[in-house]
């Protein structure tokens, strides 16, 4: 911010909240006393890591999501209309073959994001010969090493987007009358035979029994890239924290409702409503979507 913007923006900044009125109404609410420029300066400075870590939550939520389809897919419950052995020679099967398979590629991908993009933010954050980006890369790496599922699923990625769908067949259970689901599976001769070079992962594949259920696989990569999230989050959460104990400290000195969310408005000389003004909202939304995430995937 330049020293003239800086002189525009003195004195002219204040602090408040939107109320709500009702369901379709909400009426800003503003605190007379100024809020000076130095503390504004603090707060964008003491919430920048909220910012900056974003995208790290947002790719890990869209795992957490696509793994949670995954599963509900695979293990929803419908009543029977008709007999087994007539479903199975209906589109049925394939119908949820087809969504597997959707469920399957969505969570491979997006798993690569994550992992991407985590490495790549850390690293650039904290910096590449830090000890915590140092700590947490050479964790990454030995869950790699260690993990057979990790191993097969990013390849298996890579084999989805460049090759074929990486699903052989579905074993569905029926049981009362009922469809529980399915559990998909891979046929490993098929994917050694199929022309793609599988590189190092090959090995591991002529390890594995001749038919592998697909779930167990994403299980064992999910549970990995679990682990590096939580690990991740460890890295930020102290930034974090102070982040919003310093908005709390805000809202207590100038005397907002506790669980409010802040905003900072530019008034304008020429304009009297509020609503029209320049307003910046503190991140409070960000911490509670940062909050949730974390503690959705500590609980599964």
């Amino acid at each position: 911010m330049s020293q003239q913007e800086d002189m525009c923006l003195s004195e002219n900044l204040r602090i408040g909240f939107y109320g709500v009125i009702d369901e379709n109404k909400a009426m800003p609410e503003v605190v007379r006393r100024e809020f000076k420029l130095e503390i504004y300066k603090e707060m964008r400075e003491k919430t920048n890591i909220l910012w900056e870590s974003q995208p790290f939550y947002f790719a890990w939520s869209l795992v957490f999501k696509n793994y949670d389809e995954y599963l509900s897919i695979k293990t929803k419950r419908q009543k029977l209309n008709v007999h087994p052995k007539i479903l199975m020679g209906g589109d049925k099967p394939y119908l949820q073959m087809s969504d597997i398979s959707r469920a399957t590629i969505n969570f491979l991908a997006t798993a690569s994001t994550f992992l991407i993009v985590s490495q790549r933010l850390i690293k650039n954050y904290f910096g590449e010969n830090s000890e915590i980006y140092t700590k947490w890369n050479l964790y990454r790496q030995d869950l790699h090493a260690k993990s057979n599922e990790y191993q097969v699923c990013y390849e298996l990625r890579n084999f989805s987007q460049h090759y074929q769908i990486p699903l052989s067949g579905i074993n569905m259970d029926f049981r009362n009358g009922h469809s529980e689901g399915g559990d998909p599976y891979i046929i490993v001769d098929e994917l050694l035979t199929c022309g793609y070079n599988w590189k190092k992962v090959g090995v591991i594949l002529e390890s594995l029994e001749s038919q592998v259920c697909l779930s167990e696989l994403l299980a064992g990569y999910y549970d990995c890239l679990k682990e590096l999230f939580l690990s991740g989050h460890m890295c930020f959460e102290g930034s974090i924290e102070m982040s919003r104990s310093y908005i709390n400290e805000i809202i207590r000195n100038f005397d907002l409702p506790k669980e409010c969310t802040p905003i900072v408005f530019t008034l304008d000389p020429l304009e009297n409503d509020f609503n029209k003004l320049d307003q910046e909202y503190m991140p409070v939304g960000l911490h509670r979507f940062i909050d949730d995430i974390t503690k959705q995937s500590t609980r599964c």
